[in-house]
């Protein structure tokens, strides 16, 4: 174990890295430009200020991001002399998403709808569908959107090798944020699925650590990416699910691999279960029951959230309690999702995951 670390940004879904590196008695410090943080606030931590990361002080320091996007940049920039890095090539010292994608849209169709996306961007914010005005390429870029059932998956690599943890339905508010993240434990054409996700990760140059993507599937299970990011996957998807399949903690596995302590890439689905988060927003109106009421074996955490800040009803931001939970199959599962949903979503569930799975 090194003993200096610099951790990006003090978000409550750092709050199980940061316990790791705490029970390890590492020499921390906390990278945030909000001094009143998550992590800051609860563990009476004092946050420097990330146009500070560069100081020659934290020349000797690993930095580590695992739920970031903007950190886990930071850190592939400064970790790229000593430490191994997440991924090939930054673009203009960043994750430039509009680089990977290749997002040339060579004629606008009328027809079509397109999404209009914030380049430095997380959450589902700032997104919109575009209304054909004109928009500061600077900031934003279109992209064309793909009708299909939206999938979720996180995959840890080690030096180009890929082991995908888990695949998961998104079932969608209305087009941007998931209202429940359900693991689809038995994949129908499963080793067609499997060869494009890997493909897209060597396309996009991803070597090492934790990976979150986000996809469209159609009716030939053609997988369509419009979101790939260089971090474990936040609210509950690390904490609760993978860490609940696997019987291990992927933050530990994830730190490990980048600071050489890996040899090769080796882990086993002990849970052989299908897991689900489920998400109430601020505004919602697609549950029956409030989610604490559902059943008191599942884990129930109530999220902190700021009315003031509400400004779009589709916002993971906006996420105000989180559900986790677990069942055998999907008899089990359809029980559970019939109590909880109102009819419209729950037809939409059954008709998704059952196109899904086995």
């Amino acid at each position: 174990m090194i003993i200096n670390i610099a951790l990006i940004t003090g978000g409550i879904w750092h709050e199980a890295p940061y316990l790791f590196l705490k029970k390890n008695k590492v020499n921390l410090v906390l990278f945030d430009d909000n001094k009143n943080c998550y992590l800051g606030k609860k563990y009476n931590l004092k946050p420097i200020e990330t146009k500070k990361i560069s100081n020659n002080k934290y020349n000797n320091f690993f930095f580590w991001s695992p739920t970031n996007d903007f950190g886990s940049t930071l850190a592939d920039l400064r970790n790229k002399k000593n430490f191994r890095l997440r991924i090939k090539k930054l673009y203009n010292g960043k994750f430039d998403k509009t680089k990977i994608f290749k997002n040339k849209i060579k004629k606008i169709s009328k027809n079509k709808k397109y999404l209009l996306k914030p380049k430095n961007g997380s959450g589902s914010r700032g997104i919109s569908f575009w209304n054909y005005k004109k928009f500061n390429k600077q900031k934003y870029f279109i992209e064309e959107y793909i009708d299909g059932i939206e999938l979720s998956i996180e995959v840890i690599s080690f030096v180009g090798k890929h082991n995908i943890l888990n695949i998961s339905l998104r079932l969608l508010d209305d087009y941007k944020s998931a209202i429940a993240i359900i693991s689809i434990l038995k994949l129908k054409n499963k080793k067609k699925i499997l060869n494009q996700i890997t493909k897209k990760l060597n396309q996009v140059g991803i070597i090492n650590g934790i990976s979150h993507l986000e996809c469209k599937i159609n009716k030939k299970d053609d997988l369509f990416f419009f979101d790939i990011n260089l971090r474990a996957g936040g609210f509950g998807v690390t904490d609760l699910m993978l860490n609940s399949m696997y019987k291990i903690n992927l933050y530990e596995y994830d730190f490990k691999i980048l600071i050489n302590q890996v040899k090769f890439l080796s882990l086993k689905l002990i849970e052989k279960k299908i897991f689900f988060l489920v998400y109430n927003n601020y505004q919602n109106n697609h549950f029956k029951k409030k989610l604490n009421e559902i059943d008191s074996t599942f884990k129930y955490k109530k999220l902190k959230f700021n009315k003031k800040n509400f400004n779009d009803d589709e916002n993971d931001a906006n996420r105000t309690e989180l559900l986790f939970g677990h069942c055998k199959d999907f008899y089990q599962l359809k029980k559970i999702f019939f109590k909880l949903l109102r009819k419209k979503k729950f037809d939409l569930f059954y008709k998704q995951y059952k196109k899904l799975s086995c």
